[in-house]
């Protein structure tokens, strides 16, 4: 039987690089119930014994403020774990105690990894380790993940600690009239089998008067138990006069009394290099060209190296449909393997170099820091369209997915402000979306497809600014408050963890192309081959009523069609584009049969509109209204032709 142990931390600990070198490709990722918030689990064998990971999303404490914070504790309350293994920064003890010091409360066994132990002996901070060991009396580990120091002393303690009895601190014991009270409250709950599993987590809800747990708490509760709880709640608040910080204040100060206790800091006039980074990234001359050049790059090595296993994917299928040509004889079955699985399928696995690679480049940005400084870079844009800096941080997520973009908006403070940010987030191209307009623009363009795409790229920026200035001028009008956000150190990425989160995302890609894609790609052939005597079949004749609505923008009936299979899933584009043109080498016939004009115009128009039914349907979700949702699908199709429109017809005079 396996143990299951829960990985906890704040964002920027190292959390998730520490279950990467603990399970390395032993995992999954798929998402927590009911929503599209990551879910990585894996598994890594001790001696044979094998035990169960979980990668819980990074919280600051155990008050939720963000569905990220509310899954971690509703996974910690409900699932029982044999173990929790608590990361901290070690460059940063103060900030990371904060949630260490509440976990005590949950009465799990608990192990703590101090990570970046490296970064914090660069900054002259030295810690007393067995001091640290005596206050907390639980194991801890001094390490950093990134140099794989301390993980097999951790693997070795993990294996000891396991269901052991709670440890807690001595700072929780002498003379401490907060946790005192908590015992007392505990002594009451623990006869409730609903809060015998955590009474002293359930405690510390009720004195902090938590609005999430304390009206259910109290309608469980008999009323000679309630009328004890009141008074001693009572007792805690005399004399205090912020109620509201009474526990934060406390925690806090805890954690300051522990860092005094267990560090020691040299200090330095030196700038440290973070700073020095720091003078020239988010300098207000040079921080914006800066960013630009850094994505230009980046389209640019995606092409370059995308381009390279792209083109020998392309010379595989061609050689496999070959030899389809020469052992099946004519009829449905050549047709349907050579044009709907080659022509179809195949096409959007050629995909995948661009895909991989420009995962690895934006997690190398993610990782190093740099991510979150393009928020703060951003944050007075923002303001100006009327959003909130935060804001930002959910369009940023919407160059990976839109899905978890939208969702991301449940952190921003006022209902106008996460509306407006959802409505904004269709125009941020996703990373299907960007991955089929660069595998087109290469096909179109040549060496110069990268400077296309980024074209494109600044232009959906431009977009997503002017639609934010409608929303906020026309429909909600709000001010937005200032954006207060940590800037993480900068430090160099390992190549193992962008490798391993750029596979789950390519094996990602692969369950779609096998499934929703594959699907789409069946009923587009099938669409398209029969009836016999009709060249194109039922979605030529489908394609041929509504193509004039688009002749104008000069799409011919395969690229019109395409459009509406992308509404599925962005990909489908290239699919429904391989199978309609009868399984005929898709670069070949893109580069014979389109004029550059027209196809810049049908990216553009690509880049713009509709967002996946996917996106659609948490749109609906997260607004509550079908208002909201038609109206940015009308207005993303309106705005799509008018553009598209406008563009052609100037790059036809001016070409």
């Amino acid at each position: 039987m396996s143990e299951k142990i829960v990985i906890v931390g704040q964002p920027n600990s190292g959390k998730s690089s520490l279950f990467n070198s603990l399970t390395g490709l032993d995992q999954t990722v798929g998402n927590w119930p009911g929503v599209t918030v990551e879910k990585k689990e894996g598994f890594f064998f001790i001696d044979d014994k094998k035990f169960e990971v979980v990668d819980l999303p990074g919280c600051y404490g155990l008050t939720p403020t963000s569905i990220d914070e509310k899954i971690s504790l509703d996974y910690l309350l409900s699932s029982s774990p044999s173990l929790i293994v608590n990361i901290l920064d070690g460059s940063n003890l103060e900030r990371s105690l904060f949630l260490s010091l509440q976990l005590f409360f949950l009465d799990i066994p608990l192990i703590f990894f101090v990570n970046k132990m490296d970064v914090a002996r660069s900054k002259k901070i030295k810690i007393d380790f067995e001091k640290m060991k005596s206050i907390f009396s639980c194991d801890i580990v001094f390490g950093s993940v990134k140099n794989g120091e301390g993980v097999d002393e951790l693997k070795r303690l993990i294996k000891n600690n396991v269901n052991k009895k709670v440890c807690e601190t001595k700072y929780f014991k002498v003379s401490d009239k907060v946790y005192l009270h908590i015992e007392k409250l505990s002594e009451i709950l623990i006869k409730y089998k609903e809060f015998e599993k955590h009474p002293k987590f359930y405690s510390l809800k009720i004195i902090e008067n938590d609005k999430n747990f304390v009206p259910s708490i109290f309608k469980i509760l008999r009323e000679e138990d309630l009328s004890k709880i009141k008074s001693i709640v009572d007792e805690v608040y005399k004399n205090i006069k912020k109620i509201d910080f009474l526990t934060l204040d406390w925690f806090y100060s805890l954690s300051r009394g522990i860092v005094g206790e267990v560090t020691k800091k040299e200090f330095s006039d030196k700038k440290s290099l973070t700073e020095e980074v720091d003078n020239t990234l988010l300098n207000r001359f040079f921080s914006i060209p800066i960013f630009f050049i850094t994505f230009l790059f980046i389209f640019f090595i995606t092409f370059f190296l995308g381009d390279i296993f792209s083109n020998f994917l392309t010379f595989l299928f061609e050689k496999l449909s070959f030899l389809l040509t020469k052992v099946i004889k004519g009829g449905f079955l050549l047709s349907f393997l050579t044009e709907g699985i080659v022509g179809g399928v195949g096409s959007v696995i050629t995909l995948l170099p661009y895909i991989f690679f420009m995962y690895i480049f934006l997690g190398f940005l993610e990782d190093t820091g740099y991510m979150a400084r393009v928020v703060f870079i951003m944050d007075r844009f923002m303001h100006k369209i009327g959003l909130h800096g935060k804001s930002f941080i959910s369009l940023v997520l919407g160059f990976g997915c839109s899905v978890p973009a939208v969702l991301s908006t449940r952190v921003l403070d006022t209902p106008k402000d996460r509306i407006k940010t959802i409505l904004i987030i269709p125009f941020i191209p996703c990373s299907s979306r960007l991955t089929v307009l660069i595998f087109l623009g290469a096909i179109l363009f040549g060496k110069w497809s990268f400077l296309v795409i980024f074209s494109l790229f600044l232009l959906s920026i431009l977009f997503a600014i002017f639609s934010g200035f409608i929303i906020d001028r026309f429909i909600l009008k709000e001010k937005s408050e200032g954006l207060i956000m940590e800037l993480p150190d900068y430090h160099l990425p390992t190549l193992k963890n962008l490798l391993i989160n750029s596979y789950f995302k390519v094996k990602d890609f692969l369950k779609r192309a096998g499934s929703l894609i594959f699907i789409i790609t069946i009923i587009i052939f099938l669409l398209s081959y029969f009836p016999k005597d009709v060249e194109g079949g039922f979605i030529k004749i489908a394609g041929e009523k509504i193509d004039f609505l688009f002749k104008p923008l000069g799409f011919d009936v395969e690229r019109t069609v395409s459009l509406i299979t992308g509404f599925f899933a962005k990909e489908s584009v290239v699919s429904t584009l391989g199978v309609l043109y009868k399984g005929e080498q898709l670069e070949k016939v893109i580069a014979s049969r389109w004029n550059k004009v027209d196809g810049f115009v049908f990216l553009l128009f690509l880049m713009i509109y509709l967002p996946c039914i996917a996106t659609a349907v948490v749109i609906k979700q997260e607004t509550g209204s079908y208002l909201y949702l038609f109206g940015i699908v009308l207005y993303s199709i309106v705005f799509a032709y008018i553009i598209s429109f406008l563009v052609r017809y100037i790059l036809l005079l001016i070409i």
